[in-house]
């Protein structure tokens, strides 16, 4: 036996006194050796220990591991008063990391954090600006603190923005560009006043921005631009610079022009700035009204028309800007006079003829001049000119050119000229006679202006946008072209730029400019939004260039900064962080990563939402015991809701449940008439809202009104108001004094909603009691109490003679039938009729002998929208209660729902739990007006049906719903006064019915509803569809005591009909088809069937015990009638009929017979040899075969 295990424990340079040791039991085969030295080898020696001594031992050597660091320690991220720290997790179990920081210059105090042992990042904050910090991380065990690892960081400086420029000036505008502060910036504010002690206004814009142009400014104005880079906790350095706006100008080089005897042309250099449009003003040198003519501000030249001729005038041009007219210019031209050509007379002594000179062109203009083109224009020359010549040649010399234009032609486009070259052209009319007057004229084409305003802008990362205005003269293909992008470029580098027109000729003059790509910046505009308990919903502006991702990182403000990250694409602007603390700031910074390495950054703060609580609770759908609580849900996920419901004042009966994630909930088996305190509280994985509280009310289950209808010595009278919900009252009187009569107790339908108490005592104290009862309820009772009278002295008085009772006929007073009035009871009869009708029904009933189980039971169903039992076949066992209970039958009104009616008479109103018997007539009694919703396909097999019309009414229909035959089942009367005219015939037909009829086939449960259980026998479809087929098999044996089916033995004369039919396999010899025989299986009366020769006989006992038999054939038979029975005198011969159809037979016959005395009950077998029978719906008796 090994009772322990001893186990020692030692280093390898300490002595074996001062190892440890530890005892195990024998069953442990393994031991977790804790509190060693870290970075130490050990020395383990297992000694068994037994009763009788130690046994052998076993040793080993380990060695524990080193103390654990914090791996790949990195200090990144920096911005002006963060640094982010990350680190690998140190080995072993780390319950938390120290991490202490500290300015590597010496000049601040030293800083220490916590963090959890699962953290390996955290954010230090509220740091110098431009500082070196020393971070060290230390990893903390259970036992001891791990080594510490260090490294440094430096927190971004202060800056201000770079190389501010106020440029671009026009009169009310400068364009301050700057090139980006270091660090995160979020924002820049933009400060700008006019000097020397204008207003300082500012406009703030994105982080990512680096010029903005300010705009509505004072012309000719100098102005102090600052710009100040706003960080996340800090404002940066402010840089500012110096811009002066634009003096109001006017226009340049305005020229007068192109004179011609009613027009002046008017041409000029546009202003600068954004003109709206140009006045032209003119008028007449030596005085004159002023004329004005508006020009587009896109326009530079226009043409002065209808002047005087040979007139000088002065024009001057005013340039409109948005809210400013301009410098005005002027400038003089003179209109040309009118001429004609006149002959002139030579010269000599003695006279002498003359002839006329040929003329020359006039008004000759050389125009609209280009870098290779001027345009000629003159008016025609007199005469008959057939054409023109056009000579030019540059003044410098060169050769002439010639052009010759036919004489119609009064214009001409000298193409393919030299730029910046004056040129003297000369015009000459050609006659037919010969040339006419040369004119010239001089002009010059302009020289080729290189392309103006070069714009570099919308710079980024990777790209800059140019705009020009075009070169003067036609430049090749695209000289359209004024604007183009540059791609590709390299982030944040300067550019020199030049654009060249080129002609067909030679390339003509460039204009150079400079641009800068953008540095690669980060998102810019971050918003937070769309907070919840633990989710943040962030947006920002896409940073610029090709970003390939946006790296999150995300830590809390408060507690364990435990800093988390996510990527998203970079075609996302948008992320969702997941798994927050509720109620908990977050600082979220967005770095935008491109391929070549990472961007900018862009930081913000967000906080989640606390624990939201429901909103809007509602109470609805009031009920006796329950009501629907519902409620707005939380915009937050939440595990579900708790619903707290306690009756008001009562709070030991608070009861609650969690309902699950829903917005509406009902509480059932509340107490009725009781006021709830409600509370809805939201579940959330981290705790509960605070409660949402309301009130409900159950509808209230107690009599309302109660009050003393009439009060007398022995009687007291209370009426109430009726209850909606009502379906019972139960009513009760107690006498004060317990020494008095009359204590009562009784429960009735709710109809009227009164009631008598009777048999009390005089000059007695009682209260009544009144409670309201539902199928599953029943309210508090609602008590009143009164007096009765003292009970006066009687005066003698003979007693009224009291009504005869109805005359019961002999035949009817053994009458037995359940009986169902079928009352209609909507709206289409009338609260007025439906009380007649009722009253009808009531003296019907009245005519009963007996009412009860051994008599006549009846019910009353009335119908509306739905059907409802007032009273149950065996609810009442004596008549006069039955005639009371008629009158509290309350009207209900509604719609009416025949079908629905007929279908709940026969299945609910006849069934044994109403109080149905077997073996008895089923009658109903239906009374119907103007009803055209009955459904006539409802079965009535097993059931007489009494149908009573009330005016017009469809005849056919009544055909359908009544038994056969109509003339004694269906009646039909003028209107709801005229039912005593049908009374008699009515009871007589019911009571017929009631006595003469007995149903063998239910006897022997043979019906739809119970023939499955007996053996032997199916249901098949027989030869007529109106009558249910049922086949007897080769093991069909039905047999029933006689006690239970004749239990006053058989009648003194009976009838007996059956309607069957033989099969292929039905046995060829006789066989009796019913039969009552003795305890001992002998019989004692019967019908025998013969198939072989198709005869039926009828055999009984006389009077002296010796058996008697009559045997009915074709030769003795006659029709009879199925719709009634054939009564004949004792022993008379007894007709039967038989038919042959087709390959069955089917016997219709009628037989009477008077029994000896009634014996006792004896068993009545009936053997049925595989037979195929049928019932009938007819009220006779039924048997099978």
């Amino acid at each position: 036996m090994v009772p322990a295990d001893w186990i020692g424990l030692g280093c390898s340079d300490h002595e074996r006194s001062s190892d440890p040791l530890q005892e195990v039991s024998e069953s442990t085969t393994k031991l977790v050796l804790d509190k060693l030295l870290p970075d130490t080898q050990y020395t383990v020696t297992v000694v068994p220990i037994y009763a009788e001594g130690d046994g052998p031992s076993l040793v080993d050597r380990g060695k524990t591991k080193p103390l654990g660091y914090a791996r790949n320690l990195q200090v990144t991220d920096p911005t002006t008063s963060t640094l982010n720290v990350r680190w690998g997790a140190a080995e072993g179990s780390v319950r938390e990391y120290i991490i202490i920081w500290v300015p590597v210059a010496g000049d601040g105090e030293q800083d220490v954090d916590q963090v959890s042992g699962t953290t390996t990042a955290t954010v230090l904050k509220n740091l110098q600006p431009n500082t070196e910090y020393t971070v060290t991380v230390v990893p903390v065990y259970h036992e001891m603190e791990g080594k510490s690892q260090s490294k440094n960081g430096k927190t971004n400086p202060m800056g201000g923005v770079k190389n501010l420029q106020v440029v671009d000036p026009t009169i009310n505008t400068l364009t301050a560009r700057w090139e980006p502060a270091p660090g995160n910036v979020r924002d820049y504010k933009v400060f700008y006043k006019a000097q020397p002690a204008g207003e300082e206004r500012l406009e703030t814009v994105s982080g990512g921005t680096n010029s903005l142009v300010l705009r509505g400014l004072e012309s000719d104005t100098v102005y102090d631009v600052a710009v100040v880079p706003i960080y996340p906790d800090v404002e940066g350095i402010r840089q500012a610079e110096k811009g002066r706006t634009k003096l109001l100008g006017g226009v340049k080089n305005l020229q007068v022009t192109d004179p011609t005897v009613t027009s002046l042309r008017v041409r000029w250099e546009a202003a600068e700035g954004d003109v709206r449009q140009y006045n032209v003003i003119y008028a007449p040198a030596a005085g004159g009204a002023e004329a004005m003519t508006p020009v587009s501000g896109m326009s530079t030249n226009t043409v002065l028309r209808g002047l005087t001729p040979d007139t000088e005038y002065k024009v001057s041009v005013v340039p409109v800007y948005a809210d400013v007219e301009g410098k005005r210019m002027s400038e003089n031209g003179k209109t040309i006079k009118r001429f004609h050509v006149e002959g002139g007379a030579g010269g000599g002594g003695g006279g002498g003829g003359g002839g006329e000179r040929l003329g020359g062109v006039k008004d000759l203009q050389v125009t609209d001049p280009t870098t290779s083109s001027l345009k000629v224009r003159w008016e025609p020359a007199d005469g008959n000119v057939r054409h023109y010549r056009l000579f030019y040649t540059p003044d410098v010399g060169g050769v002439e050119d010639m052009e010759q234009v036919s004489g119609g032609t009064t214009n001409v486009v000298l193409r393919n000229l030299l730029s910046d070259t004056p040129y003297s052209v000369t015009v000459v009319p050609v006659y037919p006679e010969g040339e006419g007057l040369r004119q010239t004229e001089k002009g010059k084409t302009l020289p080729r202006t290189p392309p103006r305003n070069l714009q570099v802008y919308h710079p980024t990362p990777s790209s800059l946008d140019l705009r020009w205005e075009p070169a003067s003269g036609r430049v090749l293909v695209p000289g359209g072209v004024t604007t183009t992008p540059l791609d590709n470029l390299l982030a944040d580098t300067p550019y020199s730029i030049q654009v060249v027109a080129l002609y067909a000729d030679a390339e003509g003059p460039g204009v150079k400019g400079n641009g800068k790509t953008l540095p690669r910046s980060g998102p810019r505009n971050m918003r937070v939004f769309d907070a919840t308990t633990n989710t943040l919903t962030i947006g920002w502006d896409h940073a610029e260039g090709p970003v390939h991702q946006y790296k999150i990182s995300y830590a809390p403000m408060t507690g364990d900064p435990i800093t988390e990250f996510a990527m998203v694409p970079g075609n996302r602007n948008n992320a969702l962080l997941q798994g927050l603390t509720p109620d908990t700031p977050y600082n979220i910074t967005v770095e935008a990563v491109y391929t070549e390495g990472p961007g900018g950054s862009l930081n913000g703060n967000g906080r989640t939402v606390g624990l939201l609580e429901p909103r809007n609770l509602r109470v609805s759908d009031e009920w006796y015991t329950r009501f629907r609580v519902a409620w707005d849900p939380v915009t937050s996920p939440v595990l579900g809701y708790k619903l707290v419901y306690t009756p008001t004042g009562r709070p030991q009966d608070s009861r609650e449940v969690f309902v699950g994630d829903v917005t509406s909930f009902s509480p059932h088996n509340l107490q009725t008439g009781t006021t709830y305190d409600v509370q809805v509280v939201a579940q959330y994985s981290g705790g509960s809202s605070r409660p949402l509280v309301g009130q409900g009310t159950t509808l209230s289950l107690t009599a309302m009104d109660l009050e003393t209808e009439f009060i007398g010595h022995d009687k007291y009278c209370i009426k109430w108001s009726p209850h909606r919900a009502a379906t019972y009252y139960r009513v009760m009187v107690a006498p004060v004094d317990p020494s008095h009569q009359g204590r009562q107790e009784v429960t009735f339908p709710a109809g009227h909603p009164r009631y008598c108490f009777e048999g009390l005592s005089p000059d007695a104290v009682y209260t009544a009691t009144v409670f309201i009862q539902t199928p599953n309820l029943e309210g508090p009772g609602v008590n009143g109490k009164e007096r009765t009278l003292v009970k006066p002295t009687p005066v003698p008085t003979n007693p009224p003679t009291p009504p005869p009772p109805p005359t019961i006929p002999p035949g009817w007073a053994g009458a037995k039938a359940d009986v169902v009035f079928l009352i209609d009871g909507s709206w289409s009869i009338g609260e007025e009729s439906f009380r007649k009708v009722v009253s009808f029904v009531s003296n019907l009933t009245g005519a009963f002998d007996i009412i009860g189980p051994s008599g006549m039971q009846v019910s009353f169903v009335q119908y509306s929208d739905g059907a409802k039992t007032e009273f149950r076949l065996n609810a009442y066992q004596d008549k006069g209660t039955v005639l009371s209970t008629y009158q509290l039958i309350p009207y209900r009104g509604g719609n009416t729902k025949t079908g629905m009616a007929l279908q709940h008479t026969y299945e609910k109103a006849f069934s044994m739990v109403n109080g149905m018997r077997r073996n008895v007539p089923k009658i109903t009694w239906r009374g119907t007006a103007q009803d055209s919703e009955t459904r006539t396909s409802e079965r009535t097999d097993g059931y007489t049906v009494f149908v009573v019309g009330v005016a017009d009414v469809d005849f056919g229909e009544l055909q359908n719903i009544g038994s056969k035959p109509s003339e004694r089942h269906i009646f039909v009367v003028d209107d709801f006064d005229a039912f005593n005219t049908i009374k008699e015939n009515l009871i007589t037909f019911i009571c017929e019915t009631a006595t003469s009829c007995f149903r063998m086939l239910e006897a022997f449960n043979l019906t739809e509803k119970t023939y499955a259980s007996v053996r032997g026998v199916s249901m098949e479809p027989g030869s007529f569809n109106s009558y249910t087929s049922y086949r007897l098999h080769k093991n069909a044996f039905l047999t029933q005591p006689s006690t239970e089916v004749h239990p006053e033995g058989l009648p003194p004369s009976y009838t007996i009909l059956l309607m069957f039919r033989l099969l292929p396999d039905s046995p060829a010899q006789p066989f009796d088809i019913w039969q009552v025989s003795s305890k001992d299986h002998k019989p004692e009366t019967g019908v025998t069937i013969d198939p072989t020769s198709q005869t039926v006989s009828f055999y009984n006992k006389d009077e002296r015990g010796e058996i008697q038999k009559v045997v009915f054939d074709s030769d003795r038979s006659r029709p009879c009638s199925m719709e009634a029975s054939t009564r004949l005198p004792r022993h008379a011969p007894l007709p039967t009929t038989a038919t042959t159809n087709r390959n069955h037979h089917r016997y219709h016959y009628a037989t009477t017979t008077a029994t000896p005395p009634r014996p006792p009950p004896l068993p009545l077998p009936l053997p049925l040899p595989y037979h195929h029978a049928t019932t009938t719906r007819y009220h006779y008796l039924h048997t099978v075969a």
